[in-house]
């Protein structure tokens, strides 16, 4: 069932969770602010989402595949929220536009007028170096959306490729079509062939190469093994392997990692405590 709630803060207005489930899509938002001053506002017309809120704080899904949500409106109708917007296929670029109607529960203190309104996020203040960033944008994303399948839910190379992506849109040019202003490189004259080596015995793949994934369950083993991880009774490390996996993967210098995987972890109901300091986490990350 798609639900929607418009949750009121004096300091700093609206802001949406959102369950959409609805013709082969579905759509997850967590405290996604929403840039109207009041309930009058929000009736008299659409109001667009910032889109460096919904890239980084919305999942999606479409026909089963991951999703990731381009640009969204919304606009409270006879008591209900209508959700409208447009969502890539991450696989195939493909771009779904959606128009939903989702019962929607309001805050009673919300104001009809004259309250704050968010400003919207400017891209080019990103810093990806700094924890509150990496707090506000990754690490509050919610959990897939209702209705995802479970190849997805659970494929952390899909997660790793819809972070990726986000990235990508974030870093992207304004303008499409934008040129490079590096001269193209004079190739390089073909080098003579060399004598083909004898054939020698390859290691299997599997043997070479791992998951990130398994990568992110090996990290959390070792700090298990070392006793630097403490897991409530009757908890298991899968439930922190997915987090792990996009941390690892954030663009950041290690003691930039360290501090973000510490708060995350501390923060899992799973975790009973981290008995690691940020510095020798960072030495771990640092070599991994």
């Amino acid at each position: 069932m798609s639900t929607s709630t418009l949750n009121w803060f004096p300091d700093r207005g609206f802001e949406l969770d959102l369950d959409v489930l609805s013709a082969g899509i579905t759509i997850r938002m967590a405290a996604v602010p929403v840039p109207a001053d009041g309930t009058l506002e929000l009736g008299a017309g659409p109001v667009a989402l910032n889109n460096v809120d919904i890239l980084f704080k919305a999942q999606a899904t479409v026909e089963g595949c991951m999703g990731q949500l381009r640009e969204a409106s919304v606009q409270l109708r006879s008591g209900a929220l209508v959700v409208t917007g447009v969502l890539e296929d991450v696989e195939t670029t493909e771009l779904h536009e959606f128009d939903v109607t989702v019962p929607t529960v309001i805050a009673p203190s919300a104001p009809e007028s004259g309250g704050p309104r968010p400003q919207p996020i400017d891209e080019d203040s990103l810093d990806w170096e700094d924890e509150h960033t990496l707090e506000s944008m990754v690490m509050a994303a919610p959990k897939p959306a209702q209705g995802a399948s479970e190849d997805v839910a659970d494929d952390p190379g899909v997660s790793q490729k819809g972070l990726e992506r986000l990235l990508e849109a974030i870093l992207a040019p304004r303008e499409e079509g934008e040129a490079s202003s590096s001269p193209e490189p004079e190739p390089e004259p073909e080098p003579e062939p060399e004598p083909e080596p004898e054939p020698q015995a390859q290691p299997e793949l599997g043997d070479q190469l791992m998951s990130a994934e398994q990568e992110a369950l090996g990290f959390l083993q070792i700090l298990i093994k070392r006793e630097e991880l403490e897991l409530e009774e009757d908890e298991e490390l899968s439930s922190l392997v997915s987090g792990t996996c996009e941390i690892l993967a954030l663009p950041v210098s290690p003691e930039r990692k360290a501090s973000a995987l510490s708060e995350w972890l501390l923060d899992q109901p799973a975790v009973a405590d981290l008995y690691i300091a940020d510095d020798d986490l960072a030495e771990i990350l640092s070599q991994w």
